[in-house]
């Protein structure tokens, strides 16, 4: 084995053509712009990869929490993380580019986008975002091919990371809900010892801790379904967890 054959750089290293050289107006900063966003969609699949694995480990109908297989969950979005983190700082090194840079070769790429980043999109859905929490509906694939359209509606139409870790954490075993009129229970006695460490202008939040806690199952079993990530169960043993 090679390395070259390895990592195939022939094919890696002659997959920037920019569109400046092709018309004889070359610009300079236009293999910088080529080469970081390939460098982002190769992120990207490798971003796929982990979090496939990921779902895949969560989908199984047990999951012993003190397997091997926990533990490779929580290192893998580890490194999806420090990932994510270098795609972050990526922008640094785009913005060694000027407006005045860019703009010398801008108009021959339209009407490309960044928002064509089926990849990126698809990776939206597998963590959680759906559809009706989009931003821009009508638009957000409006400009991309029918075949990863597909990809991406797939995606929403499957259980995401969000969905499997709030299932993840309703299992957890956590006593009887809050009641006003139950004793001895471990909610009445924590919501009891954080209403008693608010002070006068901050009685409000006692509101705001129910409707996070107890509100779906206490009062309006539909309510605020629509706008919140994890259950109200789910919010107590991701707090008990934290503790």
């Amino acid at each position: 084995m090679h390395y070259d054959d390895y990592l195939q750089l022939d094919k890696i290293l002659n997959a920037q053509s920019p569109e400046g050289i092709k018309r004889n107006l070359p610009a300079h900063d236009e293999m910088l712009f080529i080469v970081i966003h390939q460098t982002y969609e190769l992120w990207f699949k490798q971003l796929h990869h982990e979090i496939d694995s990921i779902l895949l480990i969560m989908k199984k109908p047990a999951m012993n929490d003190n397997s091997p297989e926990l533990q490779t969950v929580v290192h893998r979005l580890n490194r999806m993380t420090i990932i994510l983190r270098v795609l972050v700082q990526q922008i640094d090194i785009l913005e060694t580019m000027t407006p005045m840079d860019f703009l010398d070769f801008r108009d021959m790429l339209r009407p490309a986008s960044g928002f064509q980043s089926w990849q990126f999109k698809e990776l939206e859905a597998k963590l959680g975002l759906k559809f009706e929490a989009r931003y821009g509906q009508e638009y957000y694939i409006s400009k991309l091919r029918a075949e990863r359209i597909a990809i991406i509606k797939k995606a929403e139409s499957e259980r995401s990371l969000l969905e499997l870790v709030n299932a993840w954490l309703e299992r957890m075993p956590l006593g009887p809900l809050y009641d006003e009129g139950a004793k001895g229970s471990f909610w009445n006695d924590y919501r009891d010892r954080y209403r008693n460490s608010l002070a006068d202008m901050e009685k409000d939040n006692l509101a705001s801790f129910d409707e996070i806690f107890f509100e779906k199952e206490m009062h309006q079993p539909e309510a605020n379904s629509a706008q919140r990530s994890l259950s109200p169960a789910a919010c107590r043993a991701a707090l008990f967890i934290m503790l």
